[in-house]
Order: C-alpha cells, then structure tokens, then sequence
C-alpha cells in the first residue's frame, strides 16, 4: 500500500513576517546583548578595574543563593519525606490486616455462592457419569487377558 503524497495548504502570507518579529529578531538581540555583556565583562576584568571586582562579588553571590536555596528546599522535602514514609510505615500493618480480612470474607461470600450456584449442573454430571458406567463393558486389567 502507497501512501498518497500528502497536500499541505497554502503558506499564509503573514507567516515569514510573523516568524522574523516573533522569533528571529528577540534571538538575534538576545544573542547580540549577551556577547557586547561578554565582551564588556572580559575587557573590564583584564585592565583590573575595581568595578569588575564589584560585580564579580555580586555574581558570584548571584549565582551561589539560588544553589543554596534550592538545597534547602530538597533537604525539606527529603525530611518531609521521611516524616510521611515513618507515619505510613507504622500505620500499615493495621490496614494491610484490613483489607486482608475483607478479602478473606469476600473469598468465602464468592466461594459460597459459586458452590450453590454449579451444585445442580455438578449432580446432574454425577448421576450421568453413574448411570453411563453401568452400560460400560468392564476393562480389565493385568495379566489374564
């Protein structure tokens, strides 16, 4: 089986400007910012001017309280976790025991009513197989054939 070539509509018109203000022009600015910022930073930092210091302890700190931060939250929520595995934890022998008793009375409930259900058809195949071997020849077994 050949799929058929598949038809794409007709580009909008307005798509390739949208895509040059939407997409090219904010990337193109972005990048251009980020290496006159690159630059500036590297040439600063080369003659030794005292406010390249300045700004290299803020980015530095800049950079060192959002890690700082985002361990503290994961050090929370890993006690938070601990703290909620510790309550389950000492609270699931006492359900596991629950629902195991449920199940056991809802085993013995089907199992019952299984047992009436298929007692007919089972007695009615007992006394078929019954009377059917009364008209069976006797197989015998052994050496006295």
């Amino acid at each position: 089986m050949q799929s058929s070539p598949r038809i794409l509509p007709p580009p909008n018109p307005d798509h390739r400007r949208q895509v040059f203000w939407q997409v090219w022009l904010p990337l193109v600015v972005f990048v251009i910012v980020f290496l006159v910022l690159a630059g500036l930073a590297v040439s600063l930092t080369s003659r030794g001017e005292e406010i390249a210091e300045q700004w290299a302890a803020l980015s530095v700190v800049i950079v060192i309280v959002p890690t700082c931060l985002g361990g503290i939250f994961t050090f929370m929520f890993l006690a938070i976790g601990i703290f909620l595995s510790d309550k389950a934890i000492r609270g699931l022998p006492g359900l596991t025991y629950k629902i195991q008793l449920f199940f056991r009375r809802f085993s013995a409930i089907t199992r019952y009513y299984a047992d009436r259900f298929v007692s007919p058809i089972i007695k009615i195949n007992g006394k078929w197989a019954g009377l059917t071997s009364l008209f069976k020849p006797k197989r015998t077994t052994g050496k006295n054939n």
